[in-house]
């Protein structure tokens, strides 16, 4: 099975606006075709805002026909309404996506369960950091089996400007027990810095490691008795 799809579009919540827009700065006189996306014509003047090229280098045929069309994010209206829009010279205007699936006789559908990475929550209530070397407690939820796959995260704080404030430890949560106690993992963090206040905001970020996005944050506080300048 082959699926594929015609050439895409943008949409912005916003109406287009003149920004949006390409303007020539010199009207052709020997065009062939005006199009909202495109002109079409002979010996036509080069312009700051379009790309300029010749049919025969893109269609393959025997002709001396030039094109004109708008440069970068520049869009002309789409009649599919004034907030669907096409682009010039841009990905969606060029690549035709091909997929192609393969269907699973029912049989083979039903022994092919989709795996998905575990989840990670905090194990306790309250996370909130005494020394300038702690730890967290975090909790995989379920163990790694035939509905479950192992997630690895990268673990740090951040203070709330973003800052980091920690450093970084990358954790692989492949527990396979189907116990829970025996699923949660004490993670050590070393502080970095000083003038940590008890009453300032940080966080407890879980990224994922693979695709370094933000997974989870949970609020974190941090009430050192004594900050050592070495850390």
């Amino acid at each position: 099975i082959i699926v594929t799809a015609d050439h895409g579009f943008l949409f912005q919540q916003q109406p287009l606006s003149g920004q949006d827009k390409t303007t020539l700065q010199i009207k052709p006189d020997n065009t062939i075709k005006n199009h909202k996306r495109f002109i079409i014509g002979h010996q036509l003047p080069a312009d700051d805002f379009c790309w300029k090229g010749k049919v025969a280098d893109t269609a393959g045929v025997s002709d001396n026909s030039e094109f004109l069309i708008p440069k970068g994010i520049q869009r002309f209206h789409f009649s599919g309404g004034a907030r669907f829009v096409h682009g010039g010279a841009m990905l969606q205007e060029v690549c035709v996506p091909v997929l192609q699936v393969k269907a699973l006789q029912k049989t083979a559908a039903e022994k092919q369960p989709q795996r998905r990475p575990v989840d990670i929550v905090k194990h306790h209530p309250l996370i909130k950091l005494v020394n300038n070397i702690d730890k967290v407690s975090l909790l995989q939820t379920h163990p790694v089996g035939e509905l479950y796959e192992p997630r690895t995260l990268n673990i740090f704080i951040v203070d709330n400007a973003n800052n980091v404030v920690s450093g970084k430890e990358r954790i692989c949560f492949d527990s396979d027990n189907n116990t829970m106690e025996k699923r949660v993992r004490d993670v050590t963090l070393k502080l970095i810095g000083a003038n940590f206040n008890r009453r300032n905001e940080y966080w407890l970020i879980l990224e994922d490691a693979q695709t370094e996005t933000g997974y989870q944050k949970y609020p974190v506080i941090i009430d050192l008795a004594f900050q050592d300048d070495f850390f």
